[in-house]
């Protein structure tokens, strides 16, 4: 083990960007956990902000909000009662629409090439994924490659995967 090695803290740890203006859009998610841990997960990744919808909730609950840790902080949470407001809201900020989702016609997130400098990444249900109106919707699909039996990823685990491959394939540090 080197010599004088030491862990950095919250204060020394180096932040990178990668210039874009992404929105994690969470659709019927429910569970405190996963939204509490996507909200970390994304301020971690550099996306400004989330936006939810098909959902029962109409605010974060304390325990999302304790599992994001500081991951609310300057990220603006917006709530849509449905589908046809979200995108109304996407098409006037100017956002792409990118489902993380196995599907037929998905591209390979390791294949993935675009820049994307305005991107909405959409996460669906724990239960159901992306809802087919908003699936229907998105200008792409990307598919995280799975090397084992299971068929697929916890939604938490899936949105941090692929927002760190998009952030450090954008940044043009690595």
């Amino acid at each position: 083990m080197a010599e004088g090695r030491e862990q950095l803290t919250h204060y020394n740890t180096p932040a990178f960007s990668h210039g874009g203006d992404w929105v994690l859009v969470l659709d019927g998610i429910e569970q405190d956990q996963n939204i509490g841990g996507l909200m970390r997960s994304a301020n971690a990744f550099g996306v400004k902000a989330l936006w939810i919808v098909n959902t029962r909730l109409e605010a974060l609950s304390p325990k999302a909000l304790r599992i994001s840790r500081l991951g609310k902080k300057g990220m603006p949470v917006r709530f849509f009662k449905d589908t046809a407001a979200l995108l109304a809201a996407l098409t006037e900020s100017g956002h792409r629409l990118a489902g993380i989702e196995l599907t037929h016609d998905a591209q390979w997130l390791p294949q993935y090439k675009k820049q994307p400098e305005k991107i909405a990444l959409v996460l669906g249900s724990e239960k159901h994924g992306i809802s087919q109106a908003l699936l229907r919707a998105c200008d792409e699909v990307i598919a995280i490659p799975l090397f084992g039996e299971v068929s697929s990823l916890n939604v938490t685990v899936a949105g941090s995967i692929a927002m760190y491959a998009l952030a450090t394939m954008s940044s043009g540090e690595f």
